[in-house]
């Protein structure tokens, strides 16, 4: 029984767990931080450009959007940023979109331990902020499809408070 021990003891590089899990280990959780980090930001210069250059880039069919070179759009995070940010202010909830980028960044932040915080609670705050700030534009501004394609509340507000 001892002599098992003693023969861990003597192998180099072996530890006493043989494996760890692949979610648990910080190298993996620092990469999958740094991804979603990333892609909160590149989401939130996204919805920054569509605040200029909604009106242009609107007026382009969406299967004109995903095509070839050919097609240029103004939005400073290309033609993927500019359907998501499409996605998720016209179609979605309007200024209250905005925090959807920081929902993602509050989790990627969280996955590389550099603030304490709580992702869940702050997402969850940031989820009840988008949603009543769509729902309380989309009351006050109601049908008004001049800015943004469906107003500052976006589809979601204005469909919920019609």
């Amino acid at each position: 029984m001892n002599k098992g021990k003693e023969e861990d003891k003597k192998k180099p590089g072996r530890t006493k767990e043989k494996s760890t899990s692949f979610f648990s280990d910080e190298r993996i959780r620092f990469l999958f931080g740094a991804l979603i980090t990333g892609f909160a930001i590149y989401l939130l210069i996204a919805c920054i450009s569509y605040l200029f250059w909604w009106k242009q880039d609107s007026s382009l069919p969406h299967t004109q959007v995903v095509s070839g070179p050919e097609i240029v759009v103004k939005n400073w995070a290309g033609k993927s940023g500019h359907f998501l940010a499409e996605s998720i202010i016209k179609y979605g909830f309007g200024f209250g979109a905005f925090f959807i980028p920081l929902i993602f960044g509050a989790i990627g932040l969280s996955m590389l331990k550099l603030p304490k915080l709580k992702p869940w609670s702050l997402s969850a705050k940031f989820a009840l902020a988008a949603i009543i700030i769509s729902l309380l534009l989309g009351f006050i501004f109601g049908e008004n499809d001049e800015y943004l394609g469906s107003g500052p509340g976006g589809l979601h507000g204005r469909e919920v408070t019609r």
